[in-house]
């Protein structure tokens, strides 16, 4: 038989031991006051480690702390995934600093942009681009130079990695990827004359979209003189040649070995050759494929000290012009002989 509880005594008990005298009534009243002495005897301590980025993966933390001359450990596993650890985006050149002068993109390279939540001096980046090969960017590099010369029009994905610098393993902290749009680009011939006089030069420089192997030719008065794969003609070789086939006389050494072969340019890199510029000409340079297709081309009319632009069709009637010129040449030469012959008969009769 269950007696009643002397809850005025027990409470003067407690307050004379510095406790406390709780009541309940029934299991879950007392399961809860276990619980609340539980929060109130137990010692609640907030850490707060700060620790160096970390690569993607599973980490173990370990604490351990001293209690009455024991070491008292706690294990905990955690996930890192790093999301938004970098993010990448095309921009344009970045704006002047003080009064320096803008920075130009460079041949319509298009600019990828690094952002990183934490000091990209933490990491080691390495982008690849289009499923190519990555590459290890300068140390500190925020941006990426997109050649779209090298790279058929459209969309080409850019992969960005960061390493952990200083880890010996499992050094992947993180990536991003990001679409870039690669217009499409018309083939380029630049002409350029430098100098003056007898020192007068022409430089021909050319290039054409994803399409390895490209040459420039240059033609004076239809006659090839120099190209991009280093080949140039000079009068010195004209005449030498000229008088190897008058005399059979070989030009070379014949245990010499031969010139090494041009290595091709790279895919939309761009190729130039230099001529120098005779008195009166006229000029083709062309833009040719490892094929010798004709993918652009200028005529050029020297007149004196300058360079004129003149179009295929001009010349086309140029180059008629000569022939005729050239015909009526001969046809005087004939006449002249004719007549010396016809005098020279008359002489005799």
């Amino acid at each position: 038989m269950q007696g009643e509880v002397d809850s005025a005594y027990l409470d003067s008990l407690a307050s004379a031991t510095d406790g406390e005298f709780l009541s309940v009534a029934g299991e879950q009243g007392l399961s809860a006051v276990f619980a609340s002495l539980g929060r109130r005897l137990g010692a609640d301590v907030a850490v707060t480690v700060q620790v160096p980025p970390l690569s993607v993966g599973s980490h173990d933390f370990l604490l351990r702390f001293p209690v009455l001359g024991e070491n008292i450990e706690s294990n905990l596993q955690f996930p890192v995934s790093n999301a938004g650890l970098l993010v990448a985006r095309v921009t344009d050149a970045p704006p002047p600093v003080g009064d320096a002068p803008p920075v130009e993109p460079l041949d319509e390279a298009l600019i990828v942009r690094i952002d990183a939540a934490t000091d990209l001096y933490s990491f080691q980046l390495q982008a690849a681009v289009g499923g190519g090969e990555p590459v290890l960017l300068t140390d500190g590099a925020d941006r990426i130079l997109v050649d779209p010369w090298a790279m058929a029009p459209g969309t080409v994905e850019v992969r960005v990695e960061a390493l952990l610098r200083f880890a010996r393993s499992d050094r992947f902290a993180g990536e991003t990827v990001i679409s870039v749009d690669i217009p499409a680009l018309a083939p380029v011939l630049n002409l350029r004359r430098t100098g003056a006089g007898t020192g007068r030069e022409l430089i021909a420089s050319g290039r054409v979209q994803n399409t390895p192997g490209v040459i420039v030719r240059v033609f004076v008065d239809g006659d090839e003189v120099s190209n991009s794969d280093g080949f140039q003609a000079s009068d010195a070789e004209a005449e030498a040649a000229a008088a190897a086939a008058a005399d059979g006389t070989p030009t070379a050494d014949a245990d010499a070995e031969p010139d090494d072969e041009p290595v091709p340019a790279a895919v939309g890199a761009m190729v130039s050759t230099t001529t120098s510029v005779p008195t009166e000409a006229q000029i083709e340079v062309r833009l040719e494929n490892q094929q010798g297709d004709l993918l652009a081309n200028q005529f050029l009319d020297v007149q004196l000290d300058k360079l004129v632009p003149i179009s295929a069709e001009e010349a086309s009637a140029s180059a008629e012009e000569d022939n005729v010129q050239l015909a009526l040449i001969g046809l005087g030469m004939l006449l002249l002989v004719g007549t010396s012959l016809v005098v020279l008969s008359r002489r005799r009769r």
